[in-house]
């Protein structure tokens, strides 16, 4: 098993196989036998439980049409943030696609192991987090990272984490800026049941770049401009952020 505390981004970057353990590796092939159709009745009933509870809707859904692999980042603020972008994306994009979440969400028993498996999850954490995000890319998937790195408490765009910029940096792959407006106000943090009958909104930005963003010479430093330029590229696609 190899020790990940003992490597740095930059490897995890250059060789994610080297970085990742085996237990790591073990969730990259794609979900075979009966976790193929349990991933795809997951996704309609999320379809389902959107547009029925909801008056939901999706913006700039052409921007799903650029050209892969690419990076979706959308906001995080409320547990229904999957659901609603899972119902905006579907499943004929998602099911080359994978989803960057948190270990205790993904880990834990089998039976959750299995069905974040079928939804084509990856536990992430700590110094492997970006070698796991990069050994997707390498496999010419879609990846949707949460940049902020956990839920926002009071509904607003948090500062973006360094590791999307550095996924960015190493990777000429576009990242679509995604605004998940109405899952914070219909399940905010802590709520054990979520409102029914209000505006959900996905709005899908224009594909943006690392090349689009002045290089420094240090690593670290390009990664935090790059997400930094990417936050306020997110932070547009919803006018009413403080």
């Amino acid at each position: 098993m190899t020790d990940t505390a003992c490597h740095t981004v930059e490897d995890g970057l250059a060789d994610p196989e080297a970085v990742l353990n085996n237990d790591q590796q073990a969730w990259l092939p794609p979900p075979r036998g009966a976790s193929v159709p349990l991933g795809a009745a997951c996704c309609a009933v999320a379809v389902v439980a959107m547009r029925t509870l909801y008056r939901f809707r999706v913006e700039g859904r052409k921007y799903l049409q650029t050209p892969g692999p690419v990076i979706l980042t959308p906001n995080h603020s409320s547990t229904l943030d999957p659901p609603t972008l899972a119902a905006a994306l579907g499943y004929r994009f998602l099911s080359n696609t994978r989803w960057a979440a948190r270990r205790g969400v993904v880990q834990g028993n089998p039976v959750r192991e299995f069905v974040a498996r079928a939804c084509r999850m990856l536990p992430v954490g700590g110094a492997s987090a970006v070698a796991m995000g990069a050994a997707v890319l390498d496999q010419g998937e879609n990846l949707i990272w949460f940049p902020e790195g956990t839920r926002s408490h009071d509904g607003q765009l948090q500062e973006l984490k360094p590791g999307i910029g550095y996924l960015l940096r190493r990777f000429n792959v576009p990242a679509l800026p995604v605004d998940l407006d109405g899952p914070y106000a219909a399940m905010p943090p802590g709520n054990r049941f979520p409102h029914v009958l209000q505006p959900m909104t996905v709005r899908f930005g224009r594909p943006f770049y690392a090349r689009q963003v002045p290089v420094a010479s240090d690593p670290a430093e390009d990664a935090e401009r790059i997400a930094a330029a990417l936050q306020s590229r997110m932070r547009d696609l919803r006018p009413d952020y403080d």
